[in-house]
């Protein structure tokens, strides 16, 4: 019973996100006319922004829970536009 209201939850969920990314690639096209191909490639360093995004804030959620655990601190990278560091994002991409 569970496990079909968690595959419910997860397609409305993913319905949800197909909804706002066709959204956003009609906005796009209608404000910069791109190419298909350049779309998909701006699409693909969205989802790469926003997979930064996630992890950056996990892990700080992670810190606040558990301000003790050696894996958060170890997940977390600081906000380079806070901390004044360099290369922040990039490297939260190249983390994986």
């Amino acid at each position: 019973m569970e496990a079909e209201r968690l595959e419910a939850v997860a397609a409305e969920s993913q319905a949800i996100a197909d909804e706002a990314l066709a959204e956003w690639r009609t906005l796009v096209l209608q404000r910069f006319p791109l190419a298909v191909p350049y779309l998909d490639r701006l699409q693909g360093d969205l989802g790469l922004f926003l997979k930064g995004i996630m992890r950056r804030h996990g892990a700080e959620a992670g810190l606040l829970l558990y301000p003790e655990s050696e894996e958060a601190q170890d997940l977390y990278v600081p906000d380079p536009v806070r901390s004044g560091e360099e290369g922040g994002l990039e490297r939260d991409m190249s983390a994986g």
